[in-house]
């Protein structure tokens, strides 16, 4: 109410901001609180604010989906608009643990491995969303894990690029990746087996 009071009463946001955070820290059941938090922290100038603001909905609402919703918007801000990737990526895998099926969270939790330059992680990830998918589409994340392999010490991407090839013979995109490892390897008896 104390919140209520300094919102549309006295105009004064801030004010209504610390209210409602009380009202979250005395009892975490509070969404009209976390929600209130949210929105004040959205007119903020500050991208972190409003990230900060969504992570105590992450931390604090009880619904899972609503938790997963408020943690992918907290790490999208925080590697669009707030440069800071990593510790989105930190945001996310705790969304993955809660639903490790959510697409669009693995795909934003691909970006910012990228960004981080965890190829072990993109190349897992690539692997999760071609599962999820047909035809076409599981073929390039395929081919994009395959790509992933190249960056990561001691894996040979030749494995993922013979999965394409037993789904779409002749793949070009396939065949590159063969290429380039038996260049890698300085394998020529793998180098003229790609070119048969």
């Amino acid at each position: 109410q104390a919140a209520e009071i300094h919102a549309l009463h006295l105009d004064d946001l801030k004010a209504a901001t610390a209210a409602h955070k009380q009202a979250i820290d005395a009892s975490a059941l509070q969404p009209a609180s976390i929600d209130a938090v949210i929105q004040a922290a959205s007119r903020s100038t500050e991208p972190r604010d409003h990230a900060d603001a969504l992570l105590i909905g992450f931390q604090k609402l009880s619904n899972p989906q609503d938790r997963i919703h408020a943690g992918y918007r907290a790490a999208r801000i925080l590697a669009d608009l707030a440069g800071d990737p990593a510790t989105a990526k930190g945001i996310l895998n705790r969304c993955v643990e809660l639903d490790p099926h959510s697409q669009p969270v693995i795909k934003l939790l691909r970006e910012v491995s990228t960004q981080t330059e965890d190829w072990a992680t993109v190349y897992d990830l690539r692997r999760i969303e071609a599962n999820a998918v047909e035809g076409t589409a599981r073929v390039w994340h395929l081919l994009a894990a395959a790509y992933a392999t190249m960056e990561i010490q001691g894996i040979d991407a030749s494995a993922v690029a013979l999965e394409i090839l037993n789904l779409e013979g002749g793949h070009p995109g396939a065949l590159s990746v063969l290429e380039r490892a038996a260049l890698l390897q300085n394998d020529p008896s793998r180098l003229a087996g790609v070119y048969r």
